[in-house]
């Protein structure tokens, strides 16, 4: 079986699964998202692992799962004030913890165990922790925005973007977004195949060519125009637009920083775990820079 009709199997497979919990929404899409975002920590540390780093898997994990079952509370209860609280308070709680079991293990190289453990946390659990914040962005009270940005209390004057839209509407908008990423990735995999010359990035990913790069990003606004038009009606073109931008350019990103990590651990795949795709960090790269970059504009959006 060729490594082609491996993904399409696993795609075939994967994506009513996906389409499932992203609709479920609730205690259940965000107890996926906590077992995608630890086994993808996981696998983030094995990589540092062939690098002589010895994390600390168990409490980066951990650490983990908190962080992202307190920002389900903050983003269903639209307590966003209390965002960057929690925030704040998992950073130092972490790290003396990290910090304090480093004293009593027999590890060399104690700076970087402890820098790797801490950056698996903020490179996959707090991005993929966006992904819990735009499916409830239909829940939020907007105006709980002047107690985290007070000086933009008096400019807050376009909260109603988002009312009137449902659960149904904010699920809609999380699948266009990975469907997005997921065709923009395909497009620029064939094109780059097909008629592919002229090297995007050699000394990272030696396959990946202008020319797909350039498909990704005209796929990617296409696909998003075409998605939200059929499962999140309503959404305001110049915002479909600027979001379909940011998913077929960011996305290209982090599957270019999460190649780096790849080639400097000297692998070809994260893991071997989803045949014909390899890992889960192979799956989600372009996801985990993608959902908070889109986040933060969504709220942007209100703000401004």
């Amino acid at each position: 079986m060729n490594e082609l009709t491996k993904r399409i199997i696993v795609a075939a497979i994967g994506i009513p699964i996906a389409v499932v919990l992203i609709y479920a929404g609730g205690v259940i899409f965000t107890a996926a998202v906590i077992i995608i975002s630890a086994l993808t920590l996981s696998e983030f540390y094995k990589l540092t692992e062939k690098k002589g780093a010895k994390p600390h898997k168990f409490t980066g994990i951990l650490a983990s799962v908190a962080l992202q079952s307190s920002l389900y509370f903050v983003f269903v209860n639209s307590e966003l004030s209390s965002l960057s609280f929690i925030v704040l308070m998992s950073l130092m709680l972490l790290s003396v913890i990290v910090f304090s079991f480093e004293l009593w293990l027999n590890h060399k190289n104690s700076i970087i165990n402890t820098s790797v453990t801490i950056s698996g946390i903020l490179y996959i659990s707090f991005t993929l922790g966006a992904l819990i914040g735009i499916r409830n962005i239909h829940n939020f009270n907007w105006q709980q925005l002047s107690g985290v940005f007070p000086d933009f209390a008096i400019k807050i004057r376009s909260y109603q973007l988002f009312e009137g839209f449902d659960d149904r509407w904010s699920a809609g908008i999380l699948l266009s977004i990975f469907a997005t990423a997921w065709i923009s990735d395909t497009a620029a995999y064939f094109t780059g195949k097909k008629i592919g010359k002229n090297k995007l990035f050699p000394r990272v990913s030696p396959k990946k060519t202008w020319e797909g790069a350039i498909a990704a990003f005209i796929s990617g606004i296409i696909a998003f125009l075409g998605l939200t038009e059929l499962l999140s009606p309503g959404f305001p073109l110049i915002h479909i637009i600027v979001t379909g931008i940011i998913i077929s350019i960011i996305g290209q990103i982090g599957d270019l920083a999460e190649s780096q990590l790849k080639r400097d651990s000297n692998v070809k795949d994260s893991s071997s775990v989803l045949p014909g795709h390899g890992g889960f960090l192979d799956r989600f790269d372009s996801i985990i820079f993608i959902a908070p970059v889109v986040f933060l504009y969504l709220l942007a959006s209100v703000l401004f």
